[in-house]
Formats: C-alpha cells, sequence, structure tokens
C-alpha cells in the first residue's frame, strides 16, 4: 500500500469529495445532502483547522472532523471526534488509526485535556450509532470505552393534540405559554445560564438567527418564566442543524430539544406539558416526524407517543499529553500494520489539493 498523506483542511474547499466519501460510507443507513452535510461541517473549520483528509496517491481516502470546544481554557477543552470516514476499499490498511492519531494530537495541541466521540457542536451524532457496528468495533480496537448510551427519538406530530390529563396539569397549575419575543430573551436566557448552562449557547444560537418563535416559554401565575425548549421546523433559519435528516424523517421534519424546567416547578408534569405544547405547535406548522435528539428519557417521551428512532454508544477519555495515540493491529486483516502507512501533516487547505 502507498503511504497515507494527511493533511488539514478547509471543508469548504472539498466538501464535494467528503460527501462522495460520505456516500460510499454511510449508505443506506445515513443518507445526507451536500447542504446538510456543510450545515454541520463549515462552521467547524469557519475559524480553525479542526478537518483532516487522509490521501493516498492524490486521492482522497479518509476524513476525519476533530472540532475542539475553545470555550475553556488551554489545558481544560474537550476535542470530539464527530466524523471519521475511511473509503471501503482503504479500510483495514492503517488509514482510520493514522486519522485517528492525528485527530487526538491535534486535540493536544489545541490545549484539550479529554476527548469525546460525537456531540460536537454542530453535530451528527451524539455517539457512535449503534447501526454502524464497524465504527463501534474500530474504535474499541483504537482504545476507546463504551459506557454511556444515548437514544434520538420521533413521532409524527401531524394533527397532534395535547392529552387531556397533562392539559389539567398545565391548568392547575395556571401556567401560560407563549413564544418568546426579544423583551424575553434576558430572563430565558437567564433561566438557562442559572439551571441549565450547557443549553445557553443554543438558545443564543436561535435568537441570534431571529428565530424566536422557535423559543417556547411557560410563566407562572407570577410572570415568572419557570421552562423553555427550542423547536425547530421547515420554516426555521436554514443555518439551524436541529433536524439535519429529513433524508430519513421527511423534508417536513422538525425538532424539539433543550427542555428545562425550573428546579422549584418540577414534579408537577411541566416539562411534559412544555413538550405537548411544543408538538402541538409544531404540527400546527406543518410539521411531519418531530425529533427528539440526544437524550435518554426514553419514558419521559414515550408518555407522549415519542419512539426510539436510532440508539447510539457514548464514550469520553482522558488525554494523556506525552502519550501516544493507540494503534491496533485487530483493524488489519493479517494481523500486522500495513508498512509504508505514514502520517504527513501539511498546513496546506484541502481545496489547494483538488
Amino acid at each position: 500500500m502507498s503511504r497515507v498523506d494527511v493533511w488539514s483542511c478547509e471543508a469548504s474547499g472539498g466538501l464535494d469529495a467528503v460527501l462522495a466519501l460520505w456516500d460510499r460510507c454511510m449508505l443506506p443507513e445515513w443518507p445526507l445532502d451536500l447542504e446538510a452535510l456543510g450545515r454541520v461541517l463549515l462552521p467547524q473549520s469557519e475559524h480553525h483547522e479542526d478537518h483532516f483528509a487522509a490521501f493516498v496517491d492524490g486521492r482522497m481516502v479518509g476524513f476525519v472532523a476533530a472540532p475542539v470546544d475553545r470555550r475553556r481554557p488551554y489545558g481544560e477543552r474537550t476535542g470530539s471526534i464527530s466524523l471519521l470516514l475511511v473509503s471501503p476499499e482503504h479500510r483495514l490498511r492503517g488509514v482510520g488509526a493514522v486519522l485517528h492519531e492525528r485527530a487526538l494530537a491535534h486535540f493536544r495541541e489545541e490545549g484539550a485535556s479529554s476527548a469525546i466521540l460525537g456531540a460536537s457542536s454542530p453535530m451528527f451524532w451524539a455517539g457512535v450509532p449503534h447501526n454502524l457496528p464497524g465504527a463501534l468495533a474500530f474504535f474499541r480496537a483504537m482504545g476507546w470505552s463504551f459506557t454511556g448510551h444515548s437514544i434520538d427519538m420521533s413521532r409524527d406530530v401531524r394533527g397532534y393534540r395535547m392529552p387531556e390529563d397533562v392539559r389539567r396539569r398545565m391548568d392547575a397549575a395556571e401556567v401560560v405559554d407563549s413564544t418568546a419575543t426579544s423583551e424575553d430573551l434576558p430572563e430565558v436566557f437567564g433561566l438557562v445560564a442559572r439551571e441549565f448552562p450547557g443549553w445557553l449557547e443554543v438558545y443564543r444560537g436561535v435568537a441570534a438567527l431571529d428565530d424566536l418563535d422557535d423559543l417556547l416559554i411557560f410563566r407562572d401565575s407570577g410572570g415568572r418564566v419557570i421552562g423553555s425548549l427550542v423547536m425547530s421546523s421547515p420554516r426555521s433559519h436554514p443555518s439551524r442543524t436541529d433536524c439535519i435528516w429529513t433524508a430519513l424523517l421527511g423534508q417536513d421534519a422538525g425538532a424539539l430539544g433543550c427542555v428545562g424546567i425550573s428546579a422549584d416547578s418540577r414534579g408537577r408534569g411541566l416539562g411534559l406539558a412544555l413538550v405537548a405544547r411544543a408538538s402541538e405547535i409544531l404540527g400546527e406548522r406543518g410539521v411531519g416526524q418531530c425529533y427528539v435528539a440526544w437524550t435518554h428519557l426514553a419514558g419521559f417521551y414515550s408518555r407522549l407517543g415519542y419512539k426510539v428512532w436510532r440508539e447510539f454508544a457514548i464514550s469520553r477519555r482522558t488525554l494523556n499529553a506525552h502519550a501516544r495515540a493507540h494503534h491496533s493491529a485487530a483493524l488489519l486483516n493479517d494481523g500486522g500494520r500495513i508498512p509504508g502507512a505514514h502520517g504527513r501533516i501539511d498546513a496546506s487547505p484541502l481545496h489547494a489539493r483538488q
């Protein structure tokens, strides 16, 4: 086998090539169009070189997206392998291992102390999809342990109506729902920052795109914001990535997520009412399948008719600044390393190779 050259790259310069690789690796399980692929990848590489492509004899045979969450101080950041593709004819030849090693090295260079699989922002998946068994085997061979589980759920919300028992709870609590206005934002952001800080960037992003009517809020009888969630539908801003799987869920698919009720208002069924009201609204906006990503609350959502759609394995690992990435002979058919599989790093963008 010829040597493997790994180049840092800009996804914007070779998105067509990445999509061609995606189609060869991911179909039929995960169909995706060029526009949706770009919505996830381009923001990751807008300001930093977080993507790498593998070439053999000048042809792209692999790709890894390795964004780093730079909101935390250097040395405390987290890197995510959000996507790793290897063309079928180059698997079991060390290409995936070279890309994996380059991603981990990149994380260390950028001050990350830990790494995760998936769960980037924006993201394809919350972890490694269960319906890609080869990917699960690859990452195990690379030294990852899967210790968590996540699910995506969905249901058809056309004509959906809130169950009467849920509505009665909402009425008994004297809760009023509305979509957000600009005047609501300080209080909404305050609730999220105080009780769900990991979601604040999502809320701010939706507001920055002027999708305020995609923020559903609950106010109590005193007028205080006690709950909120994020919705999306085909009328939402086209750059949103709440639901990129429209080839599977339908072009009229929508989504909801980041569902939160203030701590002092929990235990009264208001979270269920919030989701039910959002499902009603999305149905009224013409949404077919409503998608819920990255949750472990199957029992909660199933009470409103949502069903498990996909499942994911979750993994996180600590990065030793002096450690080399793990290579496993288990990836290779003959049990040995392929001679000539090297990783050469070059700062040239991918489009320079086209």
